[in-house]
């Protein structure tokens, strides 16, 4: 077999999440990309419509990462928590919450990660 040089060695290393949300009824698992420091992935908010998404630990609905509280926007200081299977079908993070991002466009949704542990989930207009 091939041996891994170490930048391979390294990617094959990191936790691989997943995120999955309402723009296209919660039934895709699409890969986040890491990007050297942090897991990303791009939204499109089109006609203002808000959308609520989770992250999924190596892509499994029951090692979810997702907030403590409902519909938790940009502004709103809600925990990290799991990964479990405690979300229900309530706690989601939400785009398009916020005043600025209620006219759409692509937004970056950002996970940092500390040691391999989720440690905040974040998103920017692109």
């Amino acid at each position: 077999h091939d041996d891994l040089d170490g930048s391979q060695s390294v990617l094959a290393r990191q936790p691989q999440f997943h995120i999955a949300g309402t723009w296209d009824h919660w039934l895709q698992r699409q890969p986040m990309l890491w990007d050297g420091e942090c897991y990303i992935f791009e939204v499109t908010l089109r006609g203002g419509h808000p959308v609520n998404f989770l992250i999924l630990a190596d892509g499994d609905w029951n090692r979810a990462l997702y907030p403590g509280i409902m519909n938790a926007g940009a502004r709103d200081s809600a925990d990290l928590r799991g990964p479990d299977a405690g979300h229900g079908n309530a706690l989601s993070w939400m785009i398009g919450k916020e005043p600025e991002e209620m006219d759409g466009g692509r937004f970056e949704v950002q996970m940092k990660v500390k040691r391999g542990r989720p440690t905040q989930v974040s998103w920017a207009r692109r």
